[in-house]
């Protein structure tokens, strides 16, 4: 068997929301590869009703074991940090008994894995790439968590300098990352890859649940601009319950929110005080039943904040 390739993150099956999903499907096809994928990940997080995963699992011919992290609800702050905190100190103690000259995958979750490489790597030796789905300490300034001259931040900066340069590639998922990026290089970036962000094409086409969302939600004859998974600080939900207000003078066009975040309380206590009879807010769905959800929209909306370009 080739030699394993470590991917480190917090979130994986079963876990399929945002990376997890977006991760499990790409470990899916580099399995399918022949790729050893060894995944250390967390247990999941999102279900307070979830039953602990197994330390040690495999799933389509690749391996998993689930470090020990606390389990928060992800949309309780501290809650979340102290996730990725816990997470990420049994991710380095783990790491420490690697071999030496390990193949490692780092993603942005949480945040500070990639800072681990600073202090391992000169120890074990890592051959590792970076995969940033978020640019940090900047997301974290950009949310109005931190100000940019905070000394943590300024730190972070620092370390993050030594683990791009180091890393064997850094991949960003848009061209607007890879320009943030520049201020890390003192010389022209030579391993930054830009590889943009993908989906399961087949899955969304193939249509296997045999649901109807449009009959279950009773707007069988209605259009629908629907918005499906995370509802963060850095997505811009006001402006599609803005477009909603203007739109309630066309009963036809209603508005689907599928999924949870950080802003969904407000955006639901939103559309209770502008008596927005047009929105509907509903959890996600499993996995298998994807394909029919999107197939149910007639629009599909996406949003990011200004201030979030290229991170």
């Amino acid at each position: 068997m080739s030699k394993p390739l470590y991917v480190l993150s917090q979130l994986f099956y079963p876990e399929l929301i945002s990376t997890g999903l977006t991760l499990t499907e790409l470990c899916e096809g580099l399995s399918e590869k022949n790729l050893n994928i060894h995944i250390l990940c967390a247990q999941p997080t999102l279900n307070k009703n979830q039953k602990t995963a197994p330390k040690h699992d495999r799933y389509k011919d690749i391996s998993i074991t689930r470090l020990w992290s606390t389990r928060f609800s992800k949309l309780n702050t501290i809650g979340k940090a102290m996730n990725h905190l816990t997470f990420a100190l049994s991710l380095f103690f783990y790491c420490l008994f690697l071999p030496q000259k390990s193949q490692l995958l780092v993603l942005t979750n949480p945040p500070i894995a990639p800072l681990l490489m600073y202090f391992l790597t000169p120890l074990k030796r890592f051959e590792y790439s970076v995969l940033l789905f978020d640019l940090y300490p900047e997301t974290i300034v950009a949310a109005g968590l931190c100000r940019s001259n905070n000394p943590l931040v300024l730190f972070w900066k620092f370390l993050n300098k030594g683990v791009y340069n180091k890393a064997k590639h850094v991949i960003v998922i848009g061209r607007c990352m890879q320009d943030r990026l520049a201020y890390y290089y003192k010389k022209t970036p030579h391993n930054i890859r830009h590889i943009p962000i993908w989906c399961d094409n087949k899955n969304i086409e193939d249509i296997k649940s045999p649901k109807n969302f449009r009959k279950i939600w009773n707007l069988e004859n209605s259009f629908i601009l629907g918005y499906s998974g995370n509802m963060a600080r850095f997505h811009d939900i006001k402006t599609f319950l803005l477009t909603a207000k203007r739109c309630l003078s066309s009963p036809d066009i209603q508005f689907v929110f599928v999924g949870e975040g950080y802003q969904k309380k407000w955006a639901q206590q939103f559309t209770i005080d502008q008596k927005l009879t047009n929105c509907h807010f509903l959890p996600y769905v499993e996995r298998e039943e994807l394909s029919a959800l999107l197939h149910s929209f007639d629009c599909g909306l996406v949003s990011l904040n200004n201030e979030n370009t290229g991170l």
